[in-house]
């Protein structure tokens, strides 16, 4: 959206006879769905002389101050723009980007009061300011208001940390930090205490407070020993106390010997070797042959011929 606001301002000072001229100024910002919305806000001013000339190529300057609550209201802002007008004689700045003279442009507040632009203008470049105009600004300027307040652009307690707070329950009311004096929350009527309860055994009825009761199977034995059984073991037979049985236990065997028989109560017998002098053997060497005793033998013709030619090589070495 844009929005124009078109004025022609006649400047004629007969005590100092000056060039008289006719500024056109439209004040023009650009709203849309934009990100965030720019700090400043256009403004354009076609300068003609007295004859309705343009002022082509011409270096002026304007003094543009913002003020609040009427034309002749307090300035919150003031700033100065040195600029050439083009070819066709417009001068174009942005509000908010001049050279600060005072005044923090991002600190007006556009929403809480209505606003008004004073226009100033030299051509001289001597600093000798002369008054255009005062044009009230409508919805134009809102759009940076309406970005500052969707947006949050300033927490105006300057403390990043004391939306932070913390909920305890000790006691009641309970206290949340950073609030010295926080809305009371009566939370008695949940304070109905049903964690503290007791089991209690009464014959064979269990019961909690607050709670229920159940009935316990009977003993029908009525002996609160019979559980308790002991095993015992007499020879190779393994018995349970009170009836519970016992069982044999079979693998108390022994094994015996006789002449060349192994054998194993309960179980098998197999033959063993019964000479204890069977394994004592004797090696015998017998020209080039080993004899062993009971067993064979190893003839060592070849052996010996390869033992006797390397030490001949040996020996020539």
């Amino acid at each position: 959206m844009t929005i124009n606001i078109i004025k022609m301002l006649n400047l004629n000072d007969k005590s100092m006879n000056r060039t008289m001229l006719f500024v056109f100024a439209f004040f023009t910002i650009y709203v849309g769905s934009v990100a965030q919305s720019p700090q400043a806000f256009k403004y354009q001013a076609v300068i003609r002389n007295s004859e309705g000339k343009v002022l082509y190529n011409q270096l002026v300057s304007l003094r543009i101050s913002i003020l609040q609550d009427s034309p002749l209201g307090d300035i919150v802002y003031v700033e100065t723009h040195d600029i050439a007008t083009n070819e066709y004689g417009i001068a174009n700045l942005n509000i908010g980007e001049g050279e600060v003279v005072t005044g923090v442009f991002a600190d007006i507040a556009w929403g809480s009061t209505s606003h008004f632009v004073k226009t100033e203008l030299d051509i001289t470049g001597n600093q000798q300011y002369e008054f255009i105009g005062t044009s009230q600004l409508l919805s134009v300027p809102y759009a940076l208001y309406a970005e500052k307040a969707g947006n949050a652009a300033d927490d105006y307690d300057k403390d990043s940390a004391n939306e932070i707070q913390d909920l305890s329950l000790n006691g009641n009311p309970p206290p949340i930090t950073k609030n010295g004096q926080p809305t009371q929350i009566d939370l008695s009527p949940y304070l109905d205490n049903t964690d503290a309860q007791q089991l209690t055994l009464n014959g064979n009825e269990i019961a909690i407070t607050n709670g229920n009761a159940i009935v316990l199977p009977p003993d029908n034995d009525a002996d609160t020993l019979n559980e308790i059984q002991t095993l015992s073991k007499t020879g190779n037979v393994i018995s349970l106390s009170k009836g519970g049985g016992n069982v044999e236990d079979s693998d108390n065997q022994e094994l015996t010997v006789s002449s060349d028989t192994l054998s194993i109560a309960g179980g098998n017998s197999v033959t063993i070797d019964g000479s204890s002098a069977n394994e004592i053997q004797i090696l015998s060497l017998s020209n080039d042959t080993l004899y062993l005793t009971n067993g064979g033998f190893i003839d060592l013709k070849p052996y010996l011929r390869q033992y006797r030619r390397t030490n001949a090589r040996n020996r020539r070495q």
